[in-house]
């Protein structure tokens, strides 16, 4: 538990230390550094590491089932339920569809992030908030 949680708060630490750092377009540079680090090359040996030292059994392949009809069934509900109320909410069919595939890929064990990244590429946000 102690090889997983010292490298987390340590890169965790170092994001807010960067946070607060107002040295101008350095710091900004270094905290998405490490945030790209973190989500590129910790995660990803993270993931490798436990998927080697996995048994394969009867649940590899039930919990990826399971997924996959928990996504589909939230497609044909938001499908049904923003059709339905189409009209009443007063929505064009872009923001509807927009609504659809926030509903289905929400960001849950990071499924959201990379499928809408995928789908529509990264944008630097243009608002910054006022803790940076």
């Amino acid at each position: 538990m102690h090889e997983f949680l010292l490298p987390c708060s340590l890169i965790i630490l170092a994001g807010v230390g960067f946070r607060h750092l107002r040295t101008g377009r350095d710091a900004d540079a270094l905290r998405q550094a490490i945030t790209m680090i973190a989500f590129n090359i910790f995660q990803t040996s993270l993931r490798f590491r436990i998927i080697y030292h996995s048994r394969f059994d009867l649940e590899t392949i039930i919990v990826p089932a399971v997924a996959w009809a928990a996504t589909i069934f939230t497609l044909l509900i938001s499908i049904f339920v923003y059709t339905l109320h189409e009209k009443s909410l007063r929505i064009t069919s872009r923001e509807k569809g927009v609504l659809i595939l926030t509903a289905t890929f929400r960001n849950v064990t990071y499924l959201g992030l990379p499928v809408l990244t995928g789908l529509y590429g990264y944008r630097r946000p243009y608002m910054r908030s006022s803790l940076l």
